[in-house]
């Protein structure tokens, strides 16, 4: 994907977001463009690790800074449920960068990308943090554990999330791998 590209469906999915009134930290961002790269395959070319709230991209944290200072997302440091955290909107100059993507895309190819956008936002855009967490983390967990061949047991992958994240209960673990599978993101 080109790098024009690869930045404006950073910028679709916070305008999308947006438009549906979620309100996006950082942590949700990092669990959205994760999905929208592992689960919807919008080749975005992030390397994704484990972090203490699940999947999580340093590159990714630069690129937000990076448009950060092209003024088309702003990144806020805000109170919320009595912690603070980077809420992420688009920016002043967010519809001149679209238009400067308009002219440069592949029309067909970013309908697919906005499709993929739109499909991931109404499945989990607006969910809490915790929510988040646990379906981007099941999510990561599963693709660890299948490129390992160990992915088709359910059990196997409910325990590894229950290791790493014992804050969620089994039934949790459950019910977002079995959602993630309905919804054929795995």
């Amino acid at each position: 994907m080109e790098t024009l590209e690869r930045l404006g469906v950073i910028i679709l999915l916070l305008k999308a977001a947006q438009e549906r009134q979620f309100k996006l930290f950082h942590a949700h961002v990092q669990k959205l463009v994760y999905l929208l790269q592992e689960a919807k395959r919008v080749p975005l070319g992030y390397n994704f690790k484990m972090h203490y709230f699940g999947p999580y991209s340093e590159e990714l944290w630069g690129t937000l800074n990076i448009l950060k200072s092209w003024d088309t997302v702003k990144v806020e440091m805000v109170q919320s449920h009595g912690s603070y955290g980077h809420l992420i909107n688009p920016g002043d100059k967010v519809s001149e960068f679209l238009d400067l993507i308009e002219k440069n895309k592949n029309n067909q190819t970013w309908r697919t990308y906005e499709d993929r956008v739109t499909e991931l936002l109404e499945l989990v855009g607006s969910r809490d943090a915790r929510g988040i967490e646990l379906i981007g983390t099941v999510h990561f967990m599963h693709k660890l554990l299948k490129a390992q061949g160990q992915a088709d047991n359910s059990e196997t992958v409910i325990d590894r999330v229950r290791k790493l994240k014992p804050h969620f209960s089994e039934a949790e673990v459950s019910e977002a791998l079995n959602e993630l599978r309905e919804k054929l993101l795995l």
